[in-house]
This record gives C-alpha cells, structure tokens and sequence, in this order.
C-alpha cells in the first residue's frame, strides 16, 4: 500500500510540474500582451502633455508636441510653431486606439526582421509632465489579403515594440503613416471659417478699386446699389471657408501697405478680415488672417486672391 502511495505522489508531482511549465512557458506571452493593451487604452488623453517622434525615413530628425495651458506647441530644430488643437488631439486618438492583434517575436533576433530595432523604425515617446508613459517603436508595415470572404480590399498591418521589452507585436493599420515628416501637418491651416454666423456686411478692396455691400432686411444693396441676393450670398458661402498650407515662417510686414483686404461683418458684430500684402515673383503675396494671427502664409499660387476677388457688378441685379 505504501508503494501505490508513493507512485500516485509521483504522478501528482509530475502533473504539478507538468502544469508549471505550462504556465512558465505559455502564460508570459499572454500576460504581457494583456498589459501591453492596458498601457495604451488606459492613458488618460487630457494628462498627455508632451508628444517626440523621430523617424528613420526623415532621417531622425525630431518633432515635439508640447502642451501650454491650453495650447500646443510644435518645434522641429530651430522651427518652434503654434499648433493646431484639433491636429494634435487626432494624433492622440489615433495613438491611444493602438490594440494589439497578436505576438510575432519574443526576443531580439527578429528585431531587424520587423524593423523595430532604434534605429531602423519610428520611435515614439509621450509624457505626463516629466514622467514617460509610453515609449515605442513602429516598424515595419505588411499588405495582406483580407480574412473577409466579402471583402477583396487587402489590409495593412504594422508591427510595433515597446522601447524597454522584447516583444513585437502586429497592430491593424498603417501606423507610421500618422506621424507625418513636417510640422506644418500640425499647424491651423485657417485663413476663414465664418461657421453659421449671417454675414450683414462686406467691404473688398483691390489696387485702390473696390466696393461696399450691406445687408438689411434680407437685402443687399452695392454701393447703394441694389445687389443680386442670390448670387451675393453664394460668393459669401464660397469665401467663408478658406485654408492654406502655405506657411511663411519669417517675414516682417509691419510696415507694408497691403494690396488687397476683405472685411466682413456679422450680425454680432464680429469682424473676419483677410489681407494680401505684396511678395516676391515667386510668393507673389503674404497673407495674413484675423481668425489665425499667429501664422502668415504666401499665395503663390494666387488661388486665395482668385477665390476672394469678383467683380462688383456681377453681383449687381439686373436693371428691369
């Protein structure tokens, strides 16, 4: 009797062992993964004050985000800019809405493979204060047939590795893509953005030519002139949207005399205005915006001129 203890003891033993080298070599992976999850999901996004990337395809050249009061800053070298609010906080939400779909690699020797050693990859570090609260590295991205039978769209999956562990996981999407070589990205691109305010009066000036409107009662009226409603109100709507990516980083035009300036005033009194002050041949005009004072941008192009200017008396009614 005692021997058949002594052989079921074993058996029990050899199961416990059996069962911790199960958990040893099986459970880590899945431990890690679980928090690696918890880490992004759970940051909160309001405590986020500072965002550094640096990639290798923009030959590690720096981007910081940083958080003032309420305002975010970007520098990238010597460039230090506002940056747009709302460009920041979709960067954020597109960062904290990194999941991990499955484990690839646990140790160094695929690092390379998946491009997520320091220097090959798109390194990532936020802060709450001083305190790092994320450090990663996005790597390389992959084309592959969707697992939908419905669906012909390939998709893109990207890999990713925590900066201080060994793992590298695949994320949906192609991450790298939302860290973007240019801070200009992250600068307000308005020149106008009138929103739903009504628009009772305007006032254009060009090359010492131009015209004011009013409106009262639903009326316009040009120089005293009765205008045409219809076609007043659909210039308005075209010019009441404007943006630009041209940016001018250093330029004084304090002591220009501007070539053309639109005005336009709202039934609350507020006051839109847009000026164009003389460039070079290649810039042609900087211009300035009332709703975006700390950014001046150039007109190369001259497609914000061709969208402001019209001619008075097309927007005149017909004599009956």
């Amino acid at each position: 009797m005692f021997d058949k203890l002594s052989i079921k003891q074993f058996a029990y033993i050899f199961l416990a062992l059996l069962l911790i080298t199960i958990i040893y070599f099986f459970i880590p992976a899945t431990n890690k993964q679980s928090s690696f999850n918890k880490d992004i999901i759970d940051l909160d996004s309001s405590k986020i004050s500072s965002i550094e990337y640096y990639k290798q395809s923009n030959n590690l050249q720096r981007i910081e985000l940083s958080k003032t009061d309420d305002a975010w800053i970007a520098k990238q070298g010597s460039l230090e800019v506002i940056a747009d609010k709302k460009s920041v906080e979709n960067l954020i939400n597109q960062i904290l809405a990194i999941k991990p779909l499955r484990l690839v690699a646990k140790d160094q020797a695929q690092w390379e493979k998946f491009e997520v050693t320091q220097n090959m990859g798109t390194r990532l570090i936020l802060k709450q204060g001083k305190k790092i609260v994320l450090d990663l590295i996005v790597g390389k991205f992959s084309v592959e047939q969707s697992s939908n039978p419905y669906s012909q769209q390939p998709e893109v999956f990207s890999h990713i590795r925590l900066a201080n562990e060994n793992e590298v996981f695949v994320v949906s999407g192609f991450l790298s893509m939302i860290f973007t070589d240019d801070i200009n990205s992250y600068r307000d691109r308005t020149l106008l953005n009138i929103g739903d305010k009504e628009i009772t009066s305007v006032e254009f000036s060009h090359e010492n030519q131009g015209f004011m409107a009013n409106k009262s009662d639903n009326v316009w009226k040009i120089d005293n002139l009765m205008a045409d409603s219809l076609k007043m109100q659909q210039w308005i709507d075209e010019i009441s949207y404007l943006s630009s990516s041209n940016f001018v980083n250093q330029s004084d035009i304090s002591l220009v005399k501007a070539s053309w300036t639109l005005t336009l005033g709202t039934s609350d009194n507020q006051i839109y205005e847009l000026q164009g002050f003389k460039a070079d041949s290649v810039l042609n005009y900087y211009v300035k915006s009332s709703v975006n004072k700390q950014n001046l941008f150039s007109d190369k192009d001259l497609s914000i001129l061709k969208s402001v200017l019209i001619d008075r008396d097309s927007l005149l009614a017909e004599s009956k």
